[in-house]
């Protein structure tokens, strides 16, 4: 795209955005990530990353490439590419130069062809149409008079560089880009996803969006209605996430074997810390895709493979139906069920079925095989096939399903919270995703929390959120269980991690860990200001129905 004379950015945006783009790092990792995506730095530009950079040199991770101007720093990863520049045919040539020239120009401003031509050493022909082919056939430059400092000369910005540039007005600089503390993240985290009181879901309304925001979370069975659900949801009922799921809106199911195991050994029943999780229907594929490390069918017991054979031939059946195709006993067949779930095969219509899988054997009640025959838990089926990760396109279609629903799920996403969820992306796969997602301004990006590597990237809806909490009166209390997905001590300003543990919780007071209950007794933390008594009222407005006795 090319732009008017007139289009010239604005020298405090650039220089504001420029900042956001080149601010140090905060970890070896950080500047790692920072070196490869840059394409190159300048020894100028390296500054206070400097200890940094001689730890990735010393283990093989970064190379310095003399230059009679000033030397530069670049990535081990892309030393074919450079190598490419001078000793590759002329299509390899092109496509290295290509990708070098569009990562200089994703952390640099309004840039002229001179200064590129400097950079890589390339002839200007080479360059200018390497320039052209980026601005014209792949619309991921802006060409113009855009440099502030040189408004004559005719220079090439990255398109998501000029975007944010532009959305930066002098008259809204300092409110945009002001960064929030990484307590005050946290008490932004709880009250996007209603655990603040004063922020808490309600309704119908309230479950779907709370279900939407922990969709793909791989959560312990018992506290994903015993307490992230309360917690979310004012007055939390299980007939409501029930009609969801009749409805064919969300699907229960086990996506990764990640933690200890699922089946305790000898004893016929789910561990009541195996991680399941709710997914949205649509979203199933994807995240199968991304968690991989599930047992085969043909690793399970005879029954559980009759009982899969049996579906994938009828299709999603009642259990009367399965049980008539199956050639076991009632044990067996019990067991059966048990490892298809615990291994993450089968679902049924209705979350009920899960709830009579986590319970405990009884000689007061029915066989939990005789509960789920009797009792509306709809059909029996074999979960769908993971997405196809193999074909490029496929694969950056889930990239940006996930992002989106990262976005979804924290309102501001930083590098250390991606890397705190199960998926193991591409290294640099999902910070490209996000910056097309700006680039589309379907996000913002920036530098939103202090003490945070990487870029960060929000919804359009967080800063609006961040200035309702901060009116908000008083003191804004969160409770959540120690084992909750947004239990982040350790990683966001609490010097003490907690452990994500099942029978504790936390009591937060703006941000900050205010109070720890155990077993029942909340005791509250030196520097709190709460009482005893105080934290026993907030955990008792955040206590599951009584119909979830079940779990306890």
């Amino acid at each position: 795209l090319r732009v008017t004379p007139e289009a010239v950015l604005g020298p405090e945006a650039t220089a504001a955005v420029l900042q956001q783009l080149r601010r140090p790092a905060h970890t070896k990792e950080d500047f790692a990530t920072r070196l490869y995506l840059s394409g190159l730095l300048l020894e100028s530009e390296i500054k206070a990353d400097r200890p940094y950079l001689q730890e990735l040199i010393a283990e093989s991770r970064a190379i310095r490439l003399s230059h009679p101007g000033e030397d530069r720093y670049i990535d081990t990863e892309r030393t074919a590419q450079y190598q490419a520049l001078t000793q590759g045919d002329t299509h390899s040539a092109n496509a290295a130069l290509k990708s070098l020239v569009l990562a200089r120009l994703e952390i640099s401003g309004p840039t002229a062809l001179e200064e590129l031509q400097q950079l890589f050493a390339v002839n200007t022909e080479q360059l200018r149409r390497t320039l052209d082919e980026l601005e014209q056939e792949e619309d991921r430059l802006i060409r113009g008079r855009l440099d502030p400092h040189r408004p004559e000369v005719e220079s090439w910005c990255e398109r998501r560089v000029f975007s944010r540039i532009q959305r930066l007005p002098v008259s809204q600089l300092r409110a945009e880009i002001e960064p929030i503390s990484q307590t005050q993240y946290c008490a932004f985290l709880c009250w996007w996803q209603g655990l603040a009181a004063a922020n808490r879901h309600r309704g119908r309304t309230g479950l779907i969006r709370s279900l939407k925001q922990l969709d793909g979370l791989p959560l312990p069975a018992t506290q994903i209605e015993a307490a992230c659900l309360p917690a979310r949801v004012r007055n939390y009922s299980i007939k409501e996430l029930d009609q969801l799921f009749q409805a064919g809106r969300y699907m229960w199911t086990r996506l990764t074997n990640k933690d200890s195991g699922s089946l305790v050994a000898g004893s016929g029943h789910l561990s009541r810390s195996a991680l399941f999780s709710i997914c949205d229907a649509d979203s199933v594929e994807l995240w199968r895709a991304l968690y991989t490390d599930r047992l085969e069918l043909s690793a399970l017991g005879p029954a559980a493979q009759q009982i899969a054979a049996s579906l994938a031939a009828q299709g999603p059946s009642f259990l009367a139906r399965i049980r008539a195709k199956v050639d076991a006993g009632a044990g067996e067949m019990e067991q059966g069920l048990l490892e298809l779930a615990a291994h993450g095969h089968i679902t049924s219509d209705s979350y009920l079925g899960l709830r009579i899988l986590l319970s405990r054997p009884s000689r007061y009640r029915a066989t939990r095989l005789e509960q789920l025959t009797e009792a509306n838990v709809g059909r029996w089926s074999l979960l769908p096939p993971p997405m196809d990760l193999s074909d490029p396109v496929s694969k950056d279609r889930a990239l940006i399903d996930y992002a989106r629903r990262l976005i979804q799920r924290y309102g501001i996403v930083t590098r250390d919270v991606v890397q705190h969820e199960g998926p193991r992306t591409a290294r640099y796969a999902l910070a490209r995703i996000f910056r097309r997602l700006e680039d589309r301004d379907e996000i913002r990006g920036g530098y939103f929390v202090e003490g945070q590597g990487g870029e960060h990237f929000a919804a359009k809806a967080a800063a609006p959120e961040i200035n309702r909490m901060r009116t908000a009166t008083g003191p804004q209390y969160a409770v959540m269980s120690a084992a909750d997905p947004l239990n982040l001590t350790g990683l966001l300003g609490h010097s003490e991690r907690i452990a994500r543990t099942t029978d504790a919780q936390l009591i937060f007071a703006d941000g900050r860990l205010a109070a720890i209950s155990e077993k029942g007794e909340p005791r509250p933390l030196p520097d709190s200001k709460l009482t005893p008594e105080e934290c026993a009222t907030r955990l008792r407005e955040s206590a599951p129905p009584a119909a979830l006795e079940m779990y306890r």
